[in-house]
């Protein structure tokens, strides 16, 4: 589970995926049978290993197999399928937990036994403009940077080009200087807004980017030219390191 936990870690698409399924199992409980079936389907959209991940994370598998797999140094597919975990997190979501509306991930409160992770040990929930925003480590950060750079077109590094310099120019921070900033990003790509969102640390707390919308991103960027002391250290460093 360490190489399996180390490989999830480096690879921004399974962060994705885990920020996925994370915001499923936060969701309002499936109460009803047609509920329960979407809940699935959409659980088995995700892929096996990062299944494996998050059920490990909450220490939550199927109690016929449980033991068998708490015994194994590697686990494979063989031992524990997809519908397997699938219906152990679906019965997690049921009985598993109190909350029964939705939740901002973890801060969750268990039925049985106190949450897998100590609260000191859980991820930070930093809020950004009333926003909830995941923290991602420099490793995280620059995996997500990198991901995004590859698939990158030329008009999206353009406008990752015109944004910076939106950021660096002098803004008035009333109603009327933000709602200009805001007009000025909207004529950008959403891809060079998230890459930005990424540079300055300020993600969404859903870090798939097949769910970050464009709005949250732009108003993320317009508060952070709100906070003057930020932004002049954040432009400092970068001063500082481009001048060697």
């Amino acid at each position: 589970m360490t190489r399996l936990k180390e490989e999830i870690a480096t690879n921004p698409r399974h962060l994705g995926q885990i920020a996925d399924a994370h915001n499923l199992l936060s969701d309002r409980r499936p109460s009803t049978g047609v509920a329960q079936n979407r809940f699935c389907n959409k659980l088995k959209t995700i892929i096996w290993s990062v299944l494996l991940y998050v059920c490990d994370d909450l220490v939550v598998f199927p109690p016929h197999i449980s033991e068998k797999l708490q015994k194994l140094q590697v686990i494979r597919k063989r031992d524990v399928t997809k519908d397997d975990m699938v219906d152990a997190l679906l019965n997690w979501r049921l009985t598993g937990i109190q909350e029964e509306n939705p939740f901002v991930w973890p801060c969750f409160t268990s039925t049985h036994c106190p949450p897998a992770k100590p609260p000191a040990s859980m991820d930070p929930v930093t809020y950004f403009n009333g926003m909830p925003c995941h923290a991602l480590s420099s490793t995280e950060r620059q995996a997500f940077m990198q991901d995004l750079a590859t698939s990158m077109k030329y008009t999206t590094a353009v406008h990752i080009g015109h944004i910076h310099q939106y950021l660096w120019e002098p803004v008035e921070t009333d109603d009327v200087g933000k709602e200009r900033l805001a007009k000025r990003l909207k004529t950008k790509t959403r891809d060079a807004l998230l890459y930005v969102c990424a540079d300055l640390n300020r993600i969404p707390r859903d870090v798939s980017t097949k769910f970050a919308q464009k709005s949250d991103l732009i108003s993320l960027l317009v508060d952070w030219v709100s906070f003057p002391l930020e932004c002049y250290f954040s432009r400092y460093s970068i001063t500082s390191t481009e001048n060697g």
